[in-house]
Formats: C-alpha cells, structure tokens, sequence
C-alpha cells in the first residue's frame, strides 16, 4: 500500500468500534471455515493396521501355568439382547449383551443436558466397547453377563471366530473429577488352543452426531497422537463438487480413513457439546495404535414414521491392531474411557486427577479452542468463577464482558484520541495531495515528516484494536462449545445454547436477541463522526451494511453468542458518549530535538564519532 493512501485508511479508522467489529468478522469467517472444510486431509503414513506380535513384558501376556485356563462362555448365538442398566447421578449407562457394551448413555436433565436426556451413541451400529476386526465391521455377537446386574463393575465373556475367548470388564471410576462419566475398561483375550492366534483388534467407541441442526462445530473424530493434535469433521469424509455442489461419497472408498499412530494420548468422536473418548491407561510406556473412521448417515433414533430426514455420523473404532497370542498365553489391553459433556471444566479436572496417577491425560485438548486456546481455558474459568456467585450464566456472561470491554478501556481510548489527532492532521494531508499530485516519492517523505513533527503515530489507532483481537476471538471460541450453557436460560431465551426463538410465523423464526444486536449496532455506527472526504464517505456506507451481515451470521446460532456481541454494543454506545464529553485533542508542532534544552541553555551539540578501528 503507497503512503499516500493512508489517510484514507486511517479517517476509517476513526470508528473505533467498527475496528473491533470487522477484526471478529474475519476471525469468526476464519474460524468457521477450518471448522467446517471440506477438504480431504491427507492420511497419515502407514494406513495399514499395525502388524506386532504381542509381547509378554509390554502387553501382558502370561503363560497358561501362571493362569487358570478361562471358563469357555455358555452363549447361545441365537439368544435374544438383553439390557442391563447402571444408573448414577449424571448418567443412565445402558449395556447390552449383543457385543457386550454400552448400547446408549443417557445424559440425564440437569447441568450439561438441559430439562431433557441426551442420549450419546443413539442410532448405534454398535456398542460402545464393542470389538472390531476392521473397518466398519463391528462385533455385535451375544455375549454373557459375567456380573451382578445392575451393579458395577460389568463383565461379559464370550468367544471370537478364531476361538479367542474375550472378557471385557467395564469399572466406573469412583473420582469425583470423573463424574461418573469415565469408566475403567480392560479387555482380556486368552487362547487355551494348542495353536498362536492372530487377530486385528480394535474397540468401537460408538458414533456421534450434531445436537442441533444450527451447531457450529460438526460431527468430528480428533486425536493427540504422535506428537500431533488435530481432528475431521464429517466434510473431510465427502467430496462435493464445485463451489460445494454435487452428491456426497459417491465413490465409498472416501468415506473410510484408517492408519496407524506410533503414540497417543487419546482418540474420539466429538460433536459440539459431547465426545467420547479411549485413552491407553498407562501414559508411562508408550503405546502404538491403530484405527478407522467412516462416515454414514442415519435418522435419529426415535423419528417419527415417515421422515426421512438422515444426519450426517462418523463412527470409529481404536485398538493395538494385529494382536498374535500364543497358546496357552492371556493377554490384556487396558484402557480408559470417557463417555460424557464436551466440558472444559470436567477434563480439565480428569486430566489433574489421571496425570497424578500415571493414567491418561490431557483430554481438554478435545475443546480445540485454537491459537488462542489459553484465552479461552482462562475466560472458561472466569466464566465458571462468575456463574458460581450470581447464580445465572447469562448473568456471568454479561458480567464477563463488561469486565473484558473495562479492562481493554485504556487501549480505546488512546484509539480513539490518536484517531481524532489524525483526523486534525487530514487537511495538511491533502494540502500534500495538492501540492505533490505528480510526485509519490516526495509526498511520503513529507507525510512521514509531518508525522513526526506533530507526534502522531499512523498505526496508533489500529494497533490497540489488534491487541483486542485475541481476546474476542478466544471469547468466541469459548462461548461456542460451553455445554454448560445448554438449558440455562436468560431474559426471555429459554437455552443460551440454541437460537432464542419466542415465536415462529410463517416458518420464519423469530429471535430477538441477534435483532437487538443488529440495531445496537447500528446505533453505534450512527454515532461516530461522519467524514468530509468523498471517498471514506462511500466506504462508511458499505459498512453499513455490516449489522445485516452480522444478523444472517448469528440469527440462528447460539444465543449466548447474540448476547455477547450485544452487552458490548450496548457498552461502546455507552463508551462513546462520555468519550464524546471529553475534551477534544489538540494537534501541537513538537520542537526539534536540538531545540529542546532548559531554558537559557544553550542546546547540546552531538559529539562526533570516533573513528573505528583496523582503518
């Protein structure tokens, strides 16, 4: 950009909040772009699963004299599924034995859910904890209860096609930072055959899909493994044509990713507001892991007869991969498992608890809150800490925000008076527009002169606004995944989670909130000075269109978000009128350095510099 357009830019930058404004735009622009890409990611080398042969100090394996030969299971293939239920304070754990176990978990009413059960893992294919053999086959064979029903822990035995007899033991964690949503589970393969077996071995850990049709962050599989965090979404399975049009999968092999990873920490499925979870239990040693992903799509369990309508589901299935057992040999695979609320609050306090314990950590990872990531645990804390006091999210968050816009005051401020000295400086501007039409090069040396000779700094008044820029995107990113928010109501909206929707007329809903956040907004772009200059004047009414832009962006995303951006509109109103009562900014000529002594003292002359050595 020539330096004979800044003044341009820079009377624009005289709307102090509407700086603020476009910066969040283009971050939340950028933020729902990378969330929801369409863009296939490149598989990670060795898309195979991992051949290992077991071994007896890493896996461990025993020999059948150290071990009682295993009981063989009495199944019947043909029995009927039965259901056993484990219910604690936060969770209805329903387990079956076709597969043996957990069919559904059902989220019961309250904080994290709202007045109505979530039930994560409906429409299964599977149940979670399930054995695979490979790529969207899952064992769904009867097995047999080997535990007291309706108590933990949960065992059930039974026998795979090459004769390995499988037990699998489900232990609810007792910690109190587990909430009831994490489970111990270890699976036992025994081989009492007078022959090694080999067997690809993966654990389903269900599927997953949006909570509602507005959710920002799409039904999504992510991992920490290999030293690398990171995830896809449903998008990275589906190709669609050009600028997004076309038929989804239409070639099935795009609809599967499978490889392996050398270490991990964890690998789930996760929507905007729940995730599920498998970790290796000893983060001690390292463990390699291999997996698959595929997408498919399914009705809801309980639609209606006669809908049709299919939600977009990605299910997955993690394990050590190609397991060799020796005869007469035990081997177990132990692992943690974390079925519950996308809460940063809860797996921040798992991660603690488990990392003092030797267990797996570092699950918070999941909230992928991004390059800012350390704004939002913080602002997720504060959140948290508010909410305690008054009782109220939609409370704290008006509190929270008013706090941030105080704190962040002095950097509006010197904003906006560097804004108005430059818009003093505008007419000496374009007497340099005049009388250097022809010459660019000496129209900047005297632009930049003018600069220094009235101390006016051309990026005073934007860079505090990119200052603030971390602090709205990491706000944004925080409010968007708060499952705390879900079912907490303010004002009129019944669930700061979901649109604030009083009525629909003519299927048109109608929320208020991103309405009143519409015209505050246009309130405060009314109140900033208007320009003289023909130009800028043309542009301030292209950004008048950016209350309307930012209305068809958050209409039908979550309230909470709508709130935000009002509470903050409503305060720059507010900060604007009492600026508009402070004295005006006066532009003074600065002295030249030299001129500048105590008075009746001769100015200091500048020494000259000795000579440097080596000639």
């Amino acid at each position: 950009m020539r330096l004979q357009h800044l003044p341009l830019h820079l009377n624009i930058m005289d709307r102090t909040a509407w700086i603020a404004v476009t910066l969040c735009a283009i971050g939340m622009g950028i933020c729902f772009y990378f969330m929801n890409t369409q863009q296939p990611v490149p598989l990670p080398q060795g898309a195979a699963p991992l051949e290992q042969q077991a071994d007896a100090d890493e896996s461990g394996t025993t020999d059948a004299p150290d071990a009682p030969a295993p009981e063989q299971p009495e199944i019947d293939p043909g029995a009927p599924e039965l259901l056993n239920t484990i219910k604690t304070d936060n969770v209805e754990w329903v387990f079956t034995n076709k597969g043996g176990g957990i069919s559904e978990a059902h989220l019961l009413p309250g904080l994290y859910v709202g007045d109505h059960q979530y039930v994560i893992n409906n429409s299964p294919k599977g149940a979670i904890g399930a054995l695979s053999t490979g790529a969207g086959v899952i064992d769904n064979a009867v097995y047999e209860l080997k535990s007291t029903e309706g108590q933990d822990p949960v065992i059930y035995a039974g026998v795979l096609e090459n004769g390995l007899v499988v037990e699998k033991t489900f232990t609810l964690n007792k910690s109190s930072a587990g909430s009831g949503y994490l489970w111990d589970l270890k699976v036992t393969l025994s081989n009492s055959s007078d022959a090694g077996k080999k067997e690809d071995i993966y654990l389903y850990t269900g599927n997953t899909s949006t909570v509602h049709s507005a959710d920002l962050i799409k039904p999504s599989v992510g991992w920490n493994a290999d030293d690398d965090i990171d995830s896809w979404n449903v998008g990275s399975f589906k190709s669609k044509g050009f600028l997004g049009f076309g038929s989804r999968g239409s070639n099935p092999a795009d609809l599967v990713k499978s490889g392996t990873h050398s270490s991990w920490q964890w690998m789930g499925l996760f929507n905007q507001f729940y995730t599920t979870l498998l970790s290796p239990r000893d983060i001690t040693k390292t463990e390699s892991a291999s997996y698959w992903v595929e997408y498919f799509e399914a009705p809801e369990s309980g639609t209606p007869v006669g809908k049709t309508a299919n939600f977009s589901r990605l299910h997955m299935a993690v394990g050590p991969g190609l397991v060799g057992i020796d005869a007469g040999k035990t081997t177990d695979i132990n692992y943690e498992l974390y079925v519950g609320p996308r809460s940063h609050n809860i797996l921040e306090a798992v991660d603690a608890e488990s990392k003092d314990q030797g267990r797996a950590a570092n699950r918070e990872d999941i909230m992928f809150y991004g390059w800012f990531g350390i704004v939002s645990r913080f602002l997720m804390s504060t959140l948290t800490f508010l909410e305690r006091y008054v009782g109220s999210w939609g409370l704290a968050i008006v509190i929270l925000t008013i706090c941030i816009r105080t704190v962040i005051w002095p950097l509006h401020a010197k904003s906006h008076r560097t804004m108005k000295r430059m818009a003093l400086l505008a007419p000496k501007m374009q007497e340099l527009k005049e009388k250097y039409p022809d010459n660019p090069q000496k129209m900047q040396q005297e632009t930049m002169k003018l600069y220094r000779d009235f101390g006016v700094s051309p990026v005073g008044g934007c860079l505090p606004m990119f200052l603030q820029f971390p602090i709205f995107l990491g706000y944004y990113r925080m409010l968007q995944s708060a499952v705390e928010l879900r079912g907490q109501g303010f004002l009129w909206a019944p669930d700061l989670s979901v649109p604030d929707t009083v009525a629909t007329i003519s299927g048109i809903d109608i929320n208020p909130l991103p309405l009143v956040m519409t015209v505050t907004m246009f309130i405060q772009m009314k109140m900033t000075p208007k320009s003289t200059d023909a130009n800028v004047q043309a542009q301030q009414r292209m950004f008048m269109f950016m209350p309307f832009v930012f209305l068809f962006i958050c209409y039908n995303f979550a309230s909470a978000l709508a709130l935000y951006w009002t509470v903050q509109n409503i305060f720059g109103i507010g900060q604007t009128l009492i600026m508009k009562r402070m004295p005006e900014p006066t532009l003074e000529k600065r002295a030249p350095r030299e001129a500048i002594a105590a008075p009746g003292q001769p100015a200091k002359k500048k020494k000259p510099k000795p000579p440097r050595p080596g000639g």
